[in-house]
Protein backbone atom coordinates (compact mmCIF):
# COMPACT_ATOMS: atom_id res chain seq x y z
CA UNK A 1 0.00 0.00 0.00
CA UNK A 2 1.30 3.56 -0.91
CA UNK A 3 1.36 6.10 1.42
CA UNK A 4 -0.84 9.71 0.58
CA UNK A 5 2.20 11.00 -1.52
CA UNK A 6 3.19 8.68 -3.13
CA UNK A 7 -0.11 7.99 -4.21
CA UNK A 8 -0.71 11.34 -5.15
CA UNK A 9 2.53 11.50 -7.46
CA UNK A 10 1.36 8.77 -8.95
CA UNK A 11 -1.99 9.98 -9.90
CA UNK A 12 0.22 13.14 -11.47
CA UNK A 13 2.16 10.72 -13.65
CA UNK A 14 -1.02 8.73 -14.85
CA UNK A 15 -2.71 11.97 -15.84
CA UNK A 16 0.92 13.35 -17.57
CA UNK A 17 0.77 9.55 -19.15
CA UNK A 18 -2.94 9.06 -20.22
CA UNK A 19 -2.75 12.98 -22.01
CA UNK A 20 -4.97 14.61 -19.68
CA UNK A 21 -2.79 17.49 -18.07
CA UNK A 22 -2.18 18.14 -21.93
CA UNK A 23 -5.42 17.92 -23.57
CA UNK A 24 -7.86 18.56 -20.83
CA UNK A 25 -9.42 21.61 -19.74
CA UNK A 26 -10.00 22.55 -16.05
CA UNK A 27 -13.74 23.29 -17.00
CA UNK A 28 -13.91 19.86 -18.20
CA UNK A 29 -12.00 18.31 -15.00
CA UNK A 30 -14.29 20.55 -12.79
CA UNK A 31 -17.08 18.43 -14.58
CA UNK A 32 -15.47 15.19 -13.99
CA UNK A 33 -15.48 16.02 -10.50
CA UNK A 34 -19.18 16.86 -10.31
CA UNK A 35 -19.49 13.59 -12.23
CA UNK A 36 -17.54 11.53 -9.51
CA UNK A 37 -19.82 13.14 -6.68
CA UNK A 38 -23.43 12.71 -8.55
CA UNK A 39 -21.86 8.66 -8.57
CA UNK A 40 -20.60 9.36 -4.28
CA UNK A 41 -24.63 10.66 -3.53
CA UNK A 42 -26.10 8.12 -5.88
CA UNK A 43 -24.13 5.50 -3.55
CA UNK A 44 -24.70 6.67 -0.26
CA UNK A 45 -28.15 6.30 -0.96
CA UNK A 46 -28.08 3.05 -1.84
CA UNK A 47 -25.74 2.62 1.41
CA UNK A 48 -23.48 0.66 -1.02
CA UNK A 49 -19.93 0.93 1.15
CA UNK A 50 -17.77 -0.16 -1.62
CA UNK A 51 -19.28 2.36 -4.20
CA UNK A 52 -18.37 4.91 -1.64
CA UNK A 53 -15.18 4.19 -1.07
CA UNK A 54 -14.30 3.93 -5.02
CA UNK A 55 -16.80 7.41 -5.61
CA UNK A 56 -14.27 9.46 -2.79
CA UNK A 57 -11.51 7.38 -4.89
CA UNK A 58 -12.33 8.77 -7.98
CA UNK A 59 -12.91 12.74 -6.63
CA UNK A 60 -9.81 12.78 -5.07
CA UNK A 61 -8.01 11.56 -8.45
CA UNK A 62 -10.19 14.37 -9.77
CA UNK A 63 -8.80 17.17 -7.56
CA UNK A 64 -5.31 15.86 -7.55
CA UNK A 65 -5.22 16.55 -11.59
CA UNK A 66 -7.31 19.79 -11.33
CA UNK A 67 -4.96 20.87 -8.56
CA UNK A 68 -1.54 19.96 -10.89
CA UNK A 69 -3.56 21.46 -13.85
CA UNK A 70 -3.85 24.88 -11.23
CA UNK A 71 -0.29 24.68 -10.81
CA UNK A 72 -1.18 23.94 -7.32
CA UNK A 73 -0.84 20.66 -4.71
CA UNK A 74 -3.50 19.32 -3.01
CA UNK A 75 -1.85 19.72 0.29
CA UNK A 76 -1.98 23.94 -0.40
CA UNK A 77 -5.50 24.23 -1.40
CA UNK A 78 -6.05 22.13 1.60
CA UNK A 79 -3.87 24.07 3.73
CA UNK A 80 -5.66 27.40 2.43
CA UNK A 81 -9.04 26.16 3.04
CA UNK A 82 -8.36 25.04 6.65
CA UNK A 83 -6.65 28.74 6.66
CA UNK A 84 -10.47 30.39 5.75
CA UNK A 85 -12.65 27.34 7.94
CA UNK A 86 -10.42 26.95 11.22
CA UNK A 87 -11.91 30.52 12.66
CA UNK A 88 -15.36 30.38 10.53
CA UNK A 89 -18.72 30.25 12.57
CA UNK A 90 -21.94 28.96 12.06
CA UNK A 91 -24.53 26.41 13.02
CA UNK A 92 -26.17 22.87 11.76
CA UNK A 93 -29.18 23.37 9.42
CA UNK A 94 -30.75 20.06 8.46
CA UNK A 95 -27.96 18.04 8.74
CA UNK A 96 -25.27 20.81 7.10
CA UNK A 97 -23.45 23.24 8.52
CA UNK A 98 -23.97 26.12 7.31
CA UNK A 99 -21.25 29.56 7.94
CA UNK A 100 -22.97 32.56 9.85
CA UNK A 101 -23.57 35.58 6.98
CA UNK A 102 -23.02 34.10 3.93
CA UNK A 103 -25.99 33.22 1.37
CA UNK A 104 -26.20 33.55 -2.10
CA UNK A 105 -29.56 35.52 -3.44
CA UNK A 106 -30.05 34.97 -7.13
CA UNK A 107 -33.20 36.94 -8.11
CA UNK A 108 -33.72 37.47 -11.94
CA UNK A 109 -31.81 40.60 -12.38
CA UNK A 110 -28.79 39.21 -10.70
CA UNK A 111 -29.31 36.04 -12.83
CA UNK A 112 -30.11 37.59 -16.16
CA UNK A 113 -26.54 39.96 -15.48
CA UNK A 114 -24.00 37.04 -14.24
CA UNK A 115 -21.66 35.98 -16.80
CA UNK A 116 -22.89 31.78 -17.75
CA UNK A 117 -20.68 29.43 -19.39
CA UNK A 118 -22.78 26.82 -20.21
CA UNK A 119 -21.36 23.39 -21.05
CA UNK A 120 -22.16 19.84 -21.36
CA UNK A 121 -25.87 20.43 -19.93
CA UNK A 122 -24.91 22.60 -17.13
CA UNK A 123 -24.66 26.71 -16.37
CA UNK A 124 -21.83 27.78 -14.93
CA UNK A 125 -21.86 31.20 -12.73
CA UNK A 126 -19.39 33.33 -11.06
CA UNK A 127 -20.45 33.56 -8.17
CA UNK A 128 -19.16 37.31 -7.99
CA UNK A 129 -21.99 38.12 -9.85
CA UNK A 130 -24.89 37.05 -7.76
CA UNK A 131 -26.24 38.87 -4.94
CA UNK A 132 -24.69 38.21 -1.68
CA UNK A 133 -27.20 38.50 1.80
Amino acid sequence: MKDYFELECAIEQWAEDKGILAKATPINQAMKTQEELTELCNAILNDDKEEIKDAIGDIMVTLIIQAKMQGMTIEECLNAAYDVISNRTGQMINGQFVKDNCGVVITRESWEKADKISQDGFVYVKYADLSIL
